[in-house]
């Protein structure tokens, strides 16, 4: 059970997160030559390609009700933690800015730069496909 469970570390390990890795550090090596714009960059990631990425993988992938019912435990975990940093902040009598920056940062999570390219090559390759499919 071990060696099985060694196996699928390193084949995580080498086949999504190196690469992932070795993108950063093409993007630091080019930025150390031409000097990226990072404003620039930030402004077409964040309207251009993030939601072009978001827009394709909801529009292709099939919703099975076991989809829907995960949607539906996101959303009724979404409300709760939004009921608790909501209560917490009060308690804490934080101000309202500071409150509500509190609350997106329990409620939301940042996958945007690392996380999704990480799930996407972890979640859509061996040995998470089963029968030719993803099994999440």
């Amino acid at each position: 059970m071990a060696t099985t469970d060694m196996h699928i570390f390193f084949n995580i390990l080498i086949n999504s997160i190196v690469p992932i890795f070795l993108l950063i550090f093409l993007g630091f090596s080019l930025d150390k030559k031409f000097n990226f714009d990072i404003k620039t960059l930030t402004k077409m990631n964040f309207f251009i390609f993030v939601p072009a990425f978001s827009f394709v993988n909801i529009y292709i992938t099939d919703i099975s009700i076991d989809l829907f019912r995960v949607i539906m435990l996101t959303v009724v975990l979404l409300v709760v933690n939004f009921l608790f940093s909501t209560g917490l902040g009060r308690v804490l009598r934080l101000p309202f800015k500071t409150r509500k920056a509190f609350e997106n940062s329990i409620m939301f999570y940042n996958a945007g730069n690392i996380g999704v390219s990480l799930m996407t090559l972890v979640f859509s390759s061996a040995p998470y496909v089963i029968n030719g499919a993803t099994p999440f």
